[in-house]
């Protein structure tokens, strides 16, 4: 009896500790991920004609996301979401949502995200390459390119606004630095002040770049938070699969935090 008491002790003992580890686990997931930039492009073509309520949509990490603690989200990873509405028309309006962050099959952490810029894949193309012709025939980390929103990287050193330099470049290529502010973005957000992953974006980019005849109506900052909804004069409104996207992480919900690496 003595001995059947003691053992469920133990049990209870251990369902408690791995309880607690578990509600720590979830805490620091949440803490990693909220505040953080998340550089993606588009794998799906977003279009009016063809999106119906509920249709799936997705993107692709593009580039090593840092997080704490020594932990990467991992450039390729993928971003998942939904249309929440399509209204034809001119303007036209399209309403959607990232809402999911799949690690793997068996792991998804559901986030509600808010749109800081978008850029067409003609601009992301432009960011890719150097700005003069003789620097196409070197290696790559010497190129000299213009960022999304105007700021340079030069080859493998630092990102620059003038004469100010505002980030560095990242072995993958791609630069890292911590947001500006402006009348449309926030800068550091949750008290996350950790430098962010921009890919081809600058450090102030925000808005649409691109597409101009798109505008954001509504980033997902606010009630509803985490749809983003695109207004157009353009009653074929479409966003291209390869269309570069900086979404911001204002909360997560994380399911399995142990396989996140």
């Amino acid at each position: 009896m003595k001995r059947i008491v003691l053992l469920s002790a133990v049990f209870l003992a251990a369902v408690t500790v791995l309880d607690a580890q578990n509600q720590r686990a979830s805490s620091y997931a949440t803490n990693m991920l909220d505040g953080t930039i998340l550089p993606v492009q588009l794998s799906s073509t977003i279009s009016l004609a063809k999106a119906v309520p509920g249709q799936s949509i997705s993107a692709r990490i593009a580039q090593d996301v840092p997080l704490a603690n020594g932990v990467v989200l991992r450039r390729g990873t993928k971003v998942l979401g939904h249309i929440v509405s399509v209204t034809p028309g001119s303007p036209s309006q399209i309403a959607f949502s990232f809402d999911r962050i799949e690690y793997s099959k068996s792991n998804t952490v559901s986030v509600a995200t808010n749109l800081r810029a978008l850029a067409s894949y003609l601009e992301i193309d432009g960011a890719s390459l150097p700005n003069t012709g003789p620097d196409r025939g070197t290696p790559s980390v010497w190129w000299n390119t213009t960022q999304v929103g105007g700021e340079a990287l030069y080859g493998s050193g630092p990102l620059t606004r003038g004469e100010q330099v505002v980030g560095h470049w990242v072995w993958g290529g791609g630069a890292v630095g911590q947001v500006e502010s402006n009348e449309k973005c926030r800068g550091e957000v949750a008290g996350n002040t950790r430098e962010q992953s921009l890919w081809l974006f600058s450090t102030d980019a925000c808005g649409v770049y691109g597409y101009d005849d798109v505008a954001i109506e509504h980033a997902g900052r606010t009630s509803p938070e985490g749809e983003i909804t695109l207004t157009s004069t353009n009653p074929n409104l479409k966003i291209r699969a390869g269309s570069g996207i900086l979404l911001r992480v204002d909360k997560s919900s994380p399911t399995d935090v142990h396989q996140i690496s």
